[in-house]
C-alpha cells in the first residue's frame, strides 16, 4: 500500500500547474492547488462516486452530467485527451474492492463515454492494474494479476451485450491485450504518463506546499468511502452561481461545494472567474 500511496503522489505531482497568472502574486490564508486536466478529470469522477446499496461504488451519472457541463469553461487544454479516461478509472477502482462490483462500474463508466469496444480491454487492464498495485508485494505478481483478470474477464456478462460484432472486436482487442509482455506495458503506462514506478523515484516529498497533503487527502477519502467509514461528497442543486459574485465571495456550490471566488474581472472576450475549492484552484473563461 505504501508503494501505492508512492505512486499515486508522484503521477499527481507530475499533473501539478503553477498558480494562474492572475493571482500568482497574491497571498491567500488557504492552500491553493492547480493542476492539469487529468487530475482535473480524476476529481470529476472522484466527486461522482456514490453508495448503491447491492453495487458497491457507483456513478452519480446525474453529478457527472452536471460537472461536464462546467468543465469546457475550466479545462486547461482538450476535452479530446484518450488518456483522461484512464485517470478517471482511478478513483474508481481505489474504491471499489470487490472485482464485482467494479466491472459494474467500469462498464458504466464506459458506457456513459461510449468508448469502444476497441479499447476496452486497453483501459480494463489499467484499471486491474491499479487494483492489483494496491495490493500485491511485487512487481511480478502485478502484471500477473492484471492479466489474469482480464483473461477472466465476461464482457457479455458484465455489459449484458450480445451483439456478435462487438464481441468479436472485444475478443480480438483482448488477445493483442494479453499478448504484450509486462515490461512492454509498463514501459508504455510511463511514456503515456498514466503511472509512475518507485523503483524510479525518491520517496514521499513532505516540504511540497501542502502538494502532500492534497493528494494523502484524496487518497483517505477514496479508501474510507470504499471501506463503507465515509460518506460520499454530497450532492445537492443549488441556486448559486458563480458569474456575479464578487472577489472575496463565499458561497456553497452544487459542484464545488464551499467555494471562494479569488478573481472576477472583465476581459475583452467576456470575463474570467477563479474560485478556490477543498480539492483545487479553478480558473473559468467565459
Amino acid at each position: 500500500m505504501e508503494r501505492f500511496k508512492t505512486n499515486l503522489y508522484h503521477l499527481m505531482l507530475q499533473e501539478r500547474l503553477e498558480r494562474y497568472k492572475e493571482i500568482e502574486d497574491q497571498r491567500f490564508n488557504q492552500p491553493i492547488y492547480c493542476y492539469k486536466d487529468r487530475m482535473q478529470f480524476f476529481i470529476i469522477i472522484m466527486k461522482c462516486l456514490t453508495y448503491s446499496e447491492k453495487s458497491g461504488i457507483i456513478l452519480n451519472i446525474d453529478r457527472l452530467k452536471d460537472e461536464l457541463r462546467l468543465w469546457p469553461y475550466y479545462v486547461n487544454g482538450s476535452t479530446d485527451d484518450e488518456k483522461l479516461l484512464h485517470f478517471g478509472l482511478i478513483p474508481i477502482v481505489m474504491s471499489n474492492g470487490k472485482i464485482e462490483d467494479l466491472n459494474r462500474t467500469i462498464s458504466q463508466y464506459l458506457d456513459f463515454f461510449s468508448v469502444e469496444v476497441g479499447r476496452i480491454p486497453g483501459l480494463l487492464r489499467y484499471a486491474y492494474f491499479i487494483q492489483a498495485i494496491c495490493t500485491e508485494g511485487f512487481a511480478a505478481d502485478v502484471s500477473d494479476k492484471a492479466k489474469n483478470q482480464l483473461i477472466n474477464f465476461s464482457y457479455t456478462e458484465v455489459f449484458q451485450d450480445v451483439d456478435k460484432q462487438k464481441i468479436i472486436a472485444f475478443e480480438k482487442a483482448r488477445i493483442l491485450e494479453i499478448s504484450r509482455s509486462a515490461d512492454d506495458y509498463s514501459s508504455d503506462l510511463i511514456a503515456s504518463g498514466v503511472w509512475r514506478h518507485t523503483h524510479d523515484l525518491p520517496g514521499i516529498v513532505t516540504n511540497d506546499d501542502g502538494w502532500q497533503n492534497l493528494v494523502m487527502t484524496l487518497y483517505s477519502y477514496l479508501e474510507g468511502l470504499g471501506k463503507g467509514q465515509l460518506k460520499a461528497i454530497p450532492y445537492i442543486k443549488r441556486d448559486a452561481k458563480l458569474y456575479n459574485q464578487k472577489a472575496g465571495s463565499r458561497i456553497i456550490h452544487s459542484n464545488f461545494g464551499e467555494t471562494v471566488v479569488l478573481k472576477n474581472e472583465k476581459t475583452a472576450t467576456g470575463k474570467t472567474i477563479i474560485v478556490n475549492t477543498r480539492y483545487g484552484c479553478y480558473k473559468f473563461n467565459d
